[in-house]
């Protein structure tokens, strides 16, 4: 009886520590993201709540990185471009929902094919290479799509 206590105080304490940080990300005007999304080719929006832990935070850091790092040219000629946008924004919600998000996602976008890549980048979100490979490998196949 003792070890399940420990084991389900333990579990909640991981859990609420999961939702813990703040969050470091600018609110995003609805039009300004939807103008954006109509004019770029590549976007990785990476939706997320207000209060954040550490992994949500690694998600981010790393995805933005390896995005910015493989678009580049792209980025610079406004092709390409990332958004952290914040779930808990009213205006954010629209954008999840037209994109049928329900909750922390990263997501890549090319001319309107979804990549949901949420479930590898949080299972890799120390690992920056793996996270980089996801992003290219989701991007890539849209292109081919397209």
């Amino acid at each position: 009886m003792k070890r399940l206590l420990f084991i389900t105080a333990a579990l909640i304490i991981i859990f609420s520590n999961c939702s813990g940080g703040k969050s470091k990300s600018d609110t995003y005007n609805l039009r300004e993201v939807n103008s954006e999304m109509a004019a770029t080719e590549i976007k990785l929006l990476y939706f997320h709540y207000t209060r954040r832990c550490v992994t949500c935070l690694n998600v981010e850091e790393n995805s933005k990185a390896a995005f910015e790092q493989l678009y580049k040219e792209k980025i610079e000629r406004g092709e390409a471009n990332f958004k952290s946008l914040n779930l808990d924004d009213e205006q954010t919600q629209e954008i999840a929902k037209s994109l049928n998000v329900k909750g922390q996602a990263l997501v890549v976008v090319v001319n309107g094919l979804k990549s949901d890549i949420t479930a590898s980048a949080f299972l890799s979100s120390k690992n920056y290479e793996k996270i980089k490979a996801e992003i290219k490998k989701a991007a890539d196949n849209s292109l081919k799509i397209k």
